[in-house]
């Protein structure tokens, strides 16, 4: 049985944001956000539910993407900050198999939704990003990790946020590109890119995905090999 990711998340601070009248705002942002995601292939397909809200749920095909496309909602919604109202969420990641798929994500079951919840649930006040694999070893790893990657992404900007959204979303565009894309010069773009600690984010994603990715492989053939000695 192939793996999946599962994202579920909230809005923090939604009530400040839904009275300052965002709602529509902050729905059309995170649906903007998945038909982005979900125009190139190369993430795999993103399937996301929205509920209360302010909460919501996301199967991502490849579970390898999953962190990437956690870090991509928060940047989206970072730059849409406005005045003193700073828009994010808290996001609980698993990956694992997705023994039950519905029609309505939140209907859905398995490994992969039960270690999400669980990841969310475990959510301490301050933290934002919590990931839980089937690997223990691993798990203890992105503890650590995440929380380091996580303090740098709670102190974006939303102009710093606004630079890093369409580079983490095509990292082929040039820092020209973006330029004319948000109306800054190229040289402003590399700062805020710069400051913004992206190369460690990258480093940080690109481990996740690498061990991920090896992971799901040790499994699938571990179960494989199980059922043939059935």
């Amino acid at each position: 049985m192939s793996w999946i990711g599962v994202i579920t998340g909230d809005i923090v601070d939604s009530t400040r944001i839904l009275e300052a009248g965002g709602r529509e705002k902050l729905l059309a942002t995170l649906k903007n956000t998945i038909a982005d995601i979900n125009a190139d292939e190369k993430l795999g397909k993103v399937t996301m539910e929205i509920y209360r809200g302010d909460s919501f749920q996301c199967i991502v095909e490849y579970p390898k993407s999953s962190l990437y496309i956690a870090i991509l909602i928060r940047a989206s919604l970072i730059s849409h900050s406005e005045g003193d109202i700073r828009w994010d969420a808290r996001m609980g990641i698993g990956v694992g198999k997705g023994e039950f798929i519905a029609e309505k994500v939140t209907e859905s079951d398995g490994e992969a939704f039960r270690l999400s919840g669980q990841a969310f649930d475990n959510l301490g006040r301050n933290h934002r990003i919590a990931i839980l694999t089937p690997d223990e070893d691993f798990n203890k790893e992105l503890r650590v990790s995440t929380a380091f990657a996580d303090d740098i992404m709670s102190g974006w900007t939303a102009t710093q946020a606004s630079v890093i959204y369409p580079f983490w979303l095509n990292p082929l565009l040039s820092q020209k590109d973006i330029a004319e894309q948000i109306n800054k010069s190229p040289q402003a773009v590399n700062k805020l890119l710069i400051t913004s600690r992206f190369s460690l984010i990258f480093g940080y994603v690109n481990r996740y995905m690498s061990k991920t990715i090896k992971l799901e492989l040790l499994k699938i053939n571990l179960n494989y090999g199980l059922d043939n000695l059935t």
